[in-house]
């Protein structure tokens, strides 16, 4: 099971796994070790937080383009576009994606609601 060649040094495995503990994610991933700090503990609850609120923001994003990309009637197109255009602005501005991303997808949108 472990390796007992003179390379591996056992005593510094096991003092490395006293001084670590394994934590894991909110969806059972295993992260990386963490250090005993109080500053690390608050970090990866902050990371973690953040992770799974950017995680929602992305699925209604992708949501709103796909919405507006699958409309065939011409007034609830450009109340889509408005709604995923207006979206898409306030995601660049928080810097949740880039800003070319924002105006490409529009772009796109806008294209399709055009062409109705």
């Amino acid at each position: 099971m472990f390796n007992t060649s003179r390379n591996f040094n056992f005593d510094i495995f096991l003092n490395w796994r006293r001084k670590y503990k394994l934590i894991y994610r909110t969806d059972k991933k295993l992260l990386e070790t963490m250090p005993q700090h109080q500053s690390a503990k608050k970090r990866v609850r902050q990371n973690e937080k953040r992770r799974v609120r950017n995680q929602a923001k992305r699925s209604k994003m992708k949501t709103l383009i796909n919405k507006a990309l699958e409309t065939t009637d011409k007034e609830e197109a450009e109340k889509a576009f408005k709604e995923a255009s207006s979206y898409l602005d306030k995601m660049a501005a928080k810097d949740l994606i880039h800003q070319n991303f924002a105006a490409r997808k529009k772009s796109k949108i806008a294209d399709h609601v055009n062409s109705l």
